[in-house]
């Protein structure tokens, strides 16, 4: 059970990665919000 949640939230971690990939947000400055990108579009895939 516990592999299988851990395999889930891999797999979820990757697709808001490729969606983040998809969907580049604009150059900020500032490298908080580089380290973690903020798209609206992939809110979804937390």
């Amino acid at each position: 059970m516990e592999r299988l949640s851990f395999l889930a939230l891999t797999h979820l971690r990757l697709a808001k990665i490729e969606c983040l990939k998809t969907y580049p947000i604009a150059y900020n400055p500032n490298p908080r919000t580089a380290i973690a990108p903020h798209n609206p579009q992939c809110d979804a895939l937390q």
